[in-house]
């Protein structure tokens, strides 16, 4: 009887009344279904914290300087290298092109041991003559070391004749102590009665052996004429 009544209610009645006695739904639910499927599986990704609190650009920047700085080193060192050959390359070219003028200043410089030991007369072609000398003639000027005034003529040699003869001759490296001997020799003239008065001196040392072991003669008396200058290598010089 009363399921006949029910059947006779309007629906809406019905349906109130079931739904005053139906179970409570969960809020959940309905928030679970509002969502659409796209947002339902978006997973929140937390970023991690880089070191120092620095971002990921600032760390590939670095990255790339420290990288910079190791290739420019490798190059600057490959490149020093390759220079540094290059001069221990050149340096002996430039030992033997040095080495005559290191033998000469070997052999000037003083032994702090044994002093100084002057390079041997057989050991010397040529000494040092006047930029004058480059051709023949004269007369030219020298000073001795006493501030006498000697006149010269280059090629020119004067021998032993009736005017003029040989006092004294020993080994001298220039010109001027060649002539400071002579000027010596006349500050003696008191005491020992010879004079010099003129010397001739030969730069050509490879001639010295022939030359009874001298290269510079002290001489009396002058040369008459002066006016063949073929005899190469000597110098003619009279005193004031």
């Amino acid at each position: 009887m009363a399921a006949a009544q029910n059947e006779n209610l309007p629906l809406g009645l019905a349906d109130g009344d079931n739904a005053a006695n139906a179970p409570e739904v969960d809020p959940r639910y309905f928030d679970m279904h509002n969502k659409s499927p796209e947002q339902a599986q978006i997973q929140v990704v937390t970023q991690k914290k880089l070191p120092f609190g620095w971002g990921l650009w600032a760390l590939l920047t670095l990255a790339a300087l420290i990288s910079a700085l190791c290739i420019g080193g490798v190059v600057g060192g490959i490149l020093g290298k390759q220079l540094a050959d290059c001069k221990s390359s050149l340096s002996p070219t430039a030992t033997q092109t040095m080495s005559p003028e290191s033998t000469l200043c070997s052999a000037a410089e003083p032994d702090d041991n044994n002093g100084y030991a002057p390079v041997l007369a057989k050991d010397i072609a040529n000494l040092t003559k006047p930029d004058e000398c480059a051709s023949p003639g004269g007369p030219h000027k020298i000073a001795s070391s006493g501030r006498l005034l000697y006149t010269y003529y280059c090629d020119f040699n004067a021998p032993s004749s009736s005017e003029i003869h040989d006092q004294q001759r020993f080994l001298a490296y220039t010109l001027r102590d060649c002539i400071d001997a002579c000027t010596n020799m006349n500050q003696l003239v008191k005491d020992n009665g010879a004079q010099c008065d003129s010397v001739v001196f030969s730069w050509a040392l490879e001639k010295y052996p022939d030359n009874r072991k001298g290269n510079c003669w002290l001489k009396s008396g002058r040369a008459s004429k002066k006016v063949e200058f073929t005899s190469a290598g000597n110098i003619y010089a009279e005193a004031p």
